[in-house]
């Protein structure tokens, strides 16, 4: 199984995301949106083909219940999450953020 390398922007994302449902929704919906986090990683790691392909070598990964997504890619040795998207932002923003 591959090892997950995060983007900082990506990491600060999924930050941002928690203190954005933990003061809107409180801990218990902030635990929700972690517990899908780890969730759509576990599944990227068993399947890292698994999410849908949106660029070359880039894949999107959709939450199952929040507005979210992960952007990653496969390399030779890791998963790197290049984004935590929100729905609302603009679709190719994290463009910069591949690897090359």
């Amino acid at each position: 199984m591959k090892k997950v390398k995060f983007n900082e922007l990506a990491r600060n994302e999924f930050m941002d995301a928690l203190r954005f449902y933990t003061d809107n929704g409180g801990k218990k919906s902030a635990g929700r949106f972690k517990e899908e986090f780890k969730k759509a990683l576990e599944f990227i790691k068993q399947f890292p083909e698994g999410g849908h392909k949106v660029s070359a070598g880039m894949h999107r990964l959709l939450f199952k219940k929040f507005p979210f997504c992960l952007i990653y890619s496969i390399e030779e040795n890791e998963l790197y999450i290049a984004s935590v998207m929100h729905f609302s932002k603009e679709p190719d923003y994290w463009i910069d953020r591949v690897k090359t």
